[in-house]
């Protein structure tokens, strides 16, 4: 198999290839027991940490532009519910973040998560 991604999650976790370093990182954002996770490319990588920092600093621009593309940020188009890859519902996400907009569901992932 040439990419990794095309391995249905459920059978080797989010992430399968840990081993083989394929850079991947799952970011998590636990909301009562639910841990809601997404899986950051290599550009996702580098610039959530930037993300985090700038938040430190409101006069920043950027972070809270609506017009930034968060998904752009991931390996994996996909909210999961757990480790083992199985998906967000839509009610579980409304219910969670007050919203089933995957954009905005990432967005706060993205700041209020962390490495997992």
């Amino acid at each position: 198999m040439s990419g990794w991604n095309h391995i249905h999650p459920t059978v080797f976790g989010i992430v399968p290839n840990k081993e083989g370093g394929t850079g991947t990182k799952e970011l998590d954002y636990k909301i009562d027991k639910t841990h809601y996770i997404i899986v950051l490319n290599d550009e996702g990588n580098s610039k959530v940490d930037s993300i985090h920092k700038f938040l430190l600093d409101p006069d920043i621009k950027g972070v809270n532009d609506t017009a930034y593309d968060y998904l752009s940020l991931l390996a994996i188009d996909e909210i999961y519910s757990n480790h083992i890859g199985e998906r967000s519902s839509h009610q579980e996400l409304k219910t969670a973040f007050g919203t089933t907009d995957k954009k905005e569901i990432v967005k706060q992932i993205i700041i209020h998560g962390q490495y997992h």
